[in-house]
């Protein structure tokens, strides 16, 4: 990856270095907070989805709200407050995890997470904007650093929560708190005044980014994106604990974060149709490698994992083509004025593709089994892909015409 100019831009490494620890708390826990609020609390499976439902989706609508405030204040206050928001969430679980605090904690970590990606994505993206090379790089970073955080994080759970589920949020807590003194020594550096958007109204400032007809295909990317994400965050872990081990759930999200963050100088070059088609065609790779194992339970172990990684490796090559292209144009169509709405805009669209898949799925899984849910899924993936296709096909054809 040619990111030489990283190394020597301290602020930006703050940035990543602070958004991989963030990361990397956050998925200490995330991969088995499902599994343990159904199994080991006794809650069960619909109440598990519904707090996993709470926290992203809260995350997601508050990120409109998020995203503004790093507009209307300097981006990095609302990077500290999203980083102490959910440093509290994980500590009221270290108190009690009974029904009431599980719910309160959902909603906390999800706001906490809304105040801090988007200002952490304007801190890095927008000092970039007019160098397109230096801008792919830094998208491919931010990625890298999320990922691998995200990839070491549930190696580190797994033994943790198995040990102290408590004292695992504790040191979850102090983790974040390290991340806002990294932020707050790092805040005399990026002063950025209130610019004009904070002297604009709030509503105005949120309209022109919602209805703004260029970011449509943006958010369209980043609806169906979202939707796939949650096979893989929430139902993926679930169905290989119930037909393998918990184990092996720690090695799934380390095969799709390492993928993840190597592949990204591969696909991080061409932004077209073409790209979005091979996305699509990936994910219905991952769920028809899913209704397989759901068809043939009783698989050797040694072909039940290579079917998995074989699948996660699928899913995680249109991971990285959707959330760079998404980043990409965003980055673009927005300034240094109204950026951090955007991707709050961006994140509260996500919510709606995050509805969707938990509305979906509850009603196949009320009725039938994994396999329709990984078939029913494979199909629409196979007609956004046919779509994307066609899309480069016209404007291939309608290039040479001209």
């Amino acid at each position: 990856m040619k990111s030489s100019f990283i190394w020597h831009d301290k602020r930006s490494l703050n940035y990543l270095l602070s958004l991989f620890i963030f990361s990397l708390g956050s998925f200490i826990i995330n991969p088995y907070y499902a599994i343990y609020v159904s199994d080991n609390l006794g809650y069960g499976v619909a109440f598990a989805g519904v707090l996993v439902s709470i926290k992203v989706i809260s995350q997601r609508v508050f990120a409109l709200f998020g995203g503004s405030m790093a507009d209307i204040f300097p981006a990095v206050y609302a990077a500290l407050a999203g980083v102490g928001v959910r440093a509290l969430s994980f500590a009221l679980l270290a108190l009690n995890a009974n029904h009431e605090i599980l719910l309160v904690s959902a909603v906390m970590n999800g706001i906490g997470g809304a105040l801090f990606n988007p200002a952490i994505r304007k801190l890095l993206f927008t000092r970039y904007k007019e160098d397109d090379v230096k801008l792919k790089q830094v998208i491919a970073w931010r990625n890298a650093a999320f990922n691998l955080g995200a990839a070491i994080g549930p190696l580190i759970g797994v033994y943790l929560i198995n040990l102290d589920f408590k004292g695992a949020c504790v040191a979850i807590t102090l983790i974040h708190i390290v991340v806002g003194l990294m932020l707050s020594g790092a805040k005399q550096a990026c002063q950025l005044r209130p610019t004009e958007a904070g002297r604009r109204s709030l509503i105005v400032e949120l309209s022109a980014s919602l209805f703004n007809p260029v970011l449509f295909p943006v958010f369209a990317l980043q609806f169906f994106f979202m939707y796939f994400y949650s096979h893989i965050e929430y139902l993926l872990p679930i169905f290989i604990t119930h037909q393998y081990s918990e184990y092996f759930v720690s090695v799934v999200f380390f095969v799709n974060t390492l993928f993840v963050i190597f592949a990204q100088t591969i696909f991080s070059r061409i932004f077209n149709e073409l790209r979005a088609g091979i996305a699509w065609g990936a994910m219905v790779l991952f769920f028809i490698s899913l209704a397989i194992l759901s068809i043939f339970p009783g698989a050797n172990p040694m072909i039940y994992g290579l079917l998995i990684v074989l699948g996660v490796i699928a899913f995680s090559t249109g991971e990285v083509i959707l959330s760079i292209q998404v980043d990409y144009i965003a980055t673009h169509v927005g300034g240094h004025l109204n950026s951090g709405t955007i991707f709050g805009a961006i994140s509260l669209v996500a919510a709606g593709g995050l509805f969707a898949a938990n509305a979906i799925n509850s009603v196949i899984l009320e009725y039938f089994d994994f396999a329709v849910v990984w078939l029913v899924n494979s199909l629409i993936a196979a007609g956004l892909g046919g779509f994307s296709l066609y899309r480069y096909y016209l404007s291939r054809t309608l290039a040479y015409s001209r």
